[in-house]
């Protein structure tokens, strides 16, 4: 039996939740190191981040995203393994008290439209230390751009997990969105 169709069933006749919940379990057994071994082929044009990251790249990602570039996979599952690693070490629940001198942007709804966040970080500034976000949940679910959302959100909480902030909405959980 060929390669091909056993790969082939592995999905015959599975649900799409059965292929999501099949995806993160196996998200579970990744490590960074994994996937740092893959090389981009010679062909990407993106960006490409460094761990740990700093600011310059983070806006180099922006700057890309504004152009069009499309992030590497590798580099958007390095960003979710780090900030799965970060939201593990968080409570559920989180009560923000916010610091003197820092200022907080609540930000709610995205729904995937990256020239909103954009506009958002205009008027009110980029993420800092001083500078704190609360995204308030559906980040993802109708605009063109989710991913690019998500990565930029989870790239700023990994500069700033003291600083960031995200809530789950009812579009970031599976359920939600298995008939998608």
């Amino acid at each position: 039996e060929s390669e091909d169709s056993l790969d082939d069933d592995l999905f015959t006749g599975a649900t799409v939740e059965e292929l999501q919940q099949a995806a993160a379990d196996a998200s579970l057994e990744l490590e960074p190191e994994m996937l740092l071994a893959i090389n981009p082929s010679d062909d990407y044009d993106g960006v490409h981040l460094r761990f740990p990251l700093r600011l310059e790249n983070v806006i180099e990602m922006l700057e890309s995203f504004k152009v069009g570039k499309i992030l590497h996979l590798k580099y958007f599952m390095l960003l979710l393994l780090h900030g799965r690693t970060l939201f593990t070490q968080e409570e559920n629940v989180q009560c923000i008290k916010i610091a003197e001198g820092c200022k907080l942007t609540v930000v709610g709804d995205t729904h995937g439209q990256l020239q909103d966040l954009f506009t958002i970080f205009t008027v009110n500034k980029r993420p800092s230390e001083r500078n704190w976000y609360l995204f308030n949940g559906d980040f993802v679910d109708r605009g063109t751009k989710g991913c690019e959302v998500v990565a930029t959100m989870l790239a700023f909480k990994i500069l700033y997990p003291k600083s960031v902030f995200l809530n789950r909405g009812n579009h970031e959980a599976r359920a939600q969105n298995a008939w998608m």
